[in-house]
């Protein structure tokens, strides 16, 4: 007997997290093989200077490598190879959308399930007029491997440690409400050995270049409410006057 096959993607906006945060021990409990996957984050997965030195999308190929593995694989382990649904959460599901868009990784699955999240959400993606080279830049400065040759300040970032680079990473400056590492744009299309997004999400989804299946997309009770919680009228959001947090909320809202 063949059983369905859920690949969960964890979230953390693509700067933490772990799959070893969702085990999958209830839902493998109702006849389902699970398999939860990690992927580089941060700078070590997200990084671009807009070149071929980093195209960027790094921890997007991890993810999809990891779905070829179990794609071609999961049949040892009676999984259903023909029934595979891509599940995430927060920036696992802005990361199944990014699936969706890009054909490289259509043929590892057939169902999608976004959490909380979307490719279309402001903080899922970085749009090449905010310049990822230059937080690039700003994080190589910190580590001594600044120079104005895209190439040689990655080969110089290389020969940092994985801690020297998160270390110097908590120095530079977030954009669009969080860090700047984030999904991008390939900045050579041209090479399909290395491209994942052949534009926007936006863009993509508007011009009908995604994958046609069936996607769930949902949310949960009091979506945000931690955002909300952090803003500057957090006095009024902990009130106790239903009228005064329902002001604070139409205000964070905005």
């Amino acid at each position: 007997m063949k059983y369905p096959v859920v690949v969960f993607i964890h979230g953390g906006g693509f700067s933490g997290g772990s799959s070893q945060l969702y085990n999958g021990f209830v839902l493998a409990q109702r006849g389902l093989v699970v398999v939860t996957i990690n992927y580089r984050l941060g700078p070590l997965g997200f990084l671009s200077t807009e070149s071929k030195s980093a195209v960027g999308n790094f921890g997007l190929h991890d993810q999809r490598m990891a779905m070829k593995f179990v794609y071609e694989n999961v049949e040892n382990f009676n999984g259903d190879r023909t029934n595979i649904t891509l599940i995430g959460h927060e920036a696992g599901a802005a990361s199944v959308g990014m699936h969706i868009l890009s054909e490289g990784s259509r043929q590892y699955f057939n169902k999608a399930v976004l959490m909380s999240g979307s490719d279309l959400c402001k903080w899922s993606y970085f749009p090449k007029e905010y310049r990822p080279l230059e937080f690039a830049r700003s994080l190589s400065k910190k580590l001594g491997c600044y120079d104005y040759d895209s190439f040689k300040m990655v080969q110089c970032l290389r020969q940092r440690s994985a801690q020297e680079i998160m270390n110097a990473d908590i120095w530079v400056p977030s954009e669009l409400g969080g860090s700047p590492w984030r999904p991008v744009s390939d900045a050579n299309d041209k090479e399909k050995f290395y491209s994942f997004l052949d534009g926007s999400p936006f863009s993509l989804r508007n011009s009908g270049k995604f994958y046609n299946i069936s996607v769930m997309v949902g949310v949960t009770s009091d979506e945000g409410a931690n955002i909300v919680a952090r803003s500057k009228n957090c006095h009024l959001v902990c009130d106790n006057n239903n009228n005064n947090k329902n002001h604070s909320l139409s205000l964070n809202l905005k």
